[in-house]
Order: C-alpha cells, then sequence, then structure tokens
C-alpha cells in the first residue's frame, strides 16, 4: 500500500459528483415507483396485478444501487480521509469492505 498516490481534492470531487449523480437517482426510483401504485390502483383485473409484480422485483432492485452507491460514496470520503491522515492501511480496509456486496445487494433483495 506505500504505492498509494491519490489527489485527494480531485478525489473527493468525483466522489461528490457520485453523490449527487445518486440522490438523482434515488429521486427518479421514488418517482418511478409513485407512479408505478398509482397504476396499480388504476382498476381493471389483471393489469394492476402484472404491474405490481414487476414493481416489487424492480423496486428491490434500484434500491439496491441506491444502497451500494450510498455505501460506495460514504467509504470513499473515508478512504480520502484516511489517505490524508497518512493511514493507508485503514483507507485499504475501507475499500475492501465496500467491496463487500451482501447476496441482497448484489441482487437487490431478491432471491436469484
Amino acid at each position: 500500500m506505500a504505492g498509494w498516490d491519490i489527489a485527494p481534492k480531485e478525489a473527493l470531487a468525483v466522489i461528490t459528483r457520485a453523490g449527487t449523480t445518486a440522490q438523482a437517482y434515488g429521486t427518479a426510483q421514488r418517482r418511478y415507483v409513485r407512479d408505478l401504485d398509482d397504476v396499480r390502483s388504476a382498476g381493471g383485473r389483471f393489469l394492476p396485478q402484472a404491474v405490481a409484480g414487476f414493481a416489487d422485483n424492480l423496486d428491490g432492485r434500484m434500491r439496491s444501487v441506491t444502497t451500494r452507491t450510498d455505501r460506495f460514496v460514504g467509504a470513499g470520503r473515508e478512504v480520502v480521509a484516511a489517505y490524508k491522515r497518512g493511514d493507508v492501511e485503514m483507507a485499504a480496509a475501507v475499500q475492501r469492505a465496500a467491496a463487500q456486496a451482501s447476496p441482497e445487494d448484489r441482487h437487490g433483495g431478491v432471491p436469484r
């Protein structure tokens, strides 16, 4: 790990952009789920059931993207902070921990 050479200011700029994009994605995801809920409640017999199944499956996957992105953005900030303190071992440990996705995260909470 002694070979690390990052530019903290630039790294934080990239992490901040990723966080901003993730927030926009989260907003779009909530809007999408709300719109699907409107379709479900619109009436009819078969369409709401089909939309419900689709929405339930997709919602878990979309939430997974948001959860993982939040985790990586937070870990990125921690890595840069540790690096700036000179603690490259801690930075490497944070990076490894963030990269370990649970089965729920990898598949959006949907069993495969």
